[in-house]
């Protein structure tokens, strides 16, 4: 679908559902290209990308037939600036929801984005840092951890009624709680305490 400015839809075309988005790519390009000098005074589009048809193959293919584009890198790099995104909320520009506005000020907001343009290579990386984004995350991680420490009472009540005994049994539940919960189990330190006969 193509929008303008004002996300009114200008044209739009519907493709097998058996066909992957990269696959349907060249013809959508030939068709904007065509469609350009007839619907939009022979402005190409801005195309939006998600990482998933992003390739090596199609972006190029988008940088031979000249359209400008944005899309979702394949491979993480906020890791490269952690630093920038510390500072995110005074440094960024700050743009407010509900309205057609970027500022640089601090002004409160429940759900704002924050934006930073960087030049590199051929182009402009975009850092982003969604405060509703954010929220969501803080909250699944919270909830994440809640169950993970659910089932950390759980396994150690089991091993108090004598249910599991073996400290090569507890090691492997303790291993499948590690692999379950990742991202949070990294932050926690786990000992066995043995009684006198070092079984639990």
């Amino acid at each position: 679908m193509v929008v303008d400015d004002a996300g009114f839809p200008i044209f739009s075309q519907i493709y097998e559902g058996n066909k992957s988005e990269p696959e349907t790519l060249k013809d959508i390009l030939e068709r904007l290209n065509k469609d350009a000098s007839l619907e939009m005074a022979g402005n190409l589009p801005m195309i939006a990308m998600d990482r998933g048809i992003a390739t090596k193959d199609n972006l190029k293919l988008i940088k031979e037939m000249e359209f400008p584009y944005i899309v979702v890198e394949r491979r993480a790099v906020e890791k490269e600036y952690v630093e920038e995104f510390k500072e995110a909320k005074e440094t960024f520009e700050k743009i407010t929801p509900g309205t057609n506005c970027v500022s640089s000020g601090t002004e409160s907001s429940k759900e704002s984005v924050y934006v930073k343009k960087i030049p590199i290579e051929k182009g402009s990386r975009v850092l982003c840092l969604s405060e509703g984004r954010e929220k969501k995350e803080m909250a699944m991680d919270e909830l994440k951890e809640q169950r993970f420490l659910d089932d950390l009472k759980r396994l150690r009540r089991s091993v108090k009624k004598g249910n599991i005994q073996l400290v090569e049994k507890v090691g492997i539940r303790v291993g499948r709680l590690k692999e379950r919960y990742p991202s949070i189990a990294r932050y926690y330190d786990i000992h066995l305490n043995l009684d006198e006969d070092e079984k639990r």
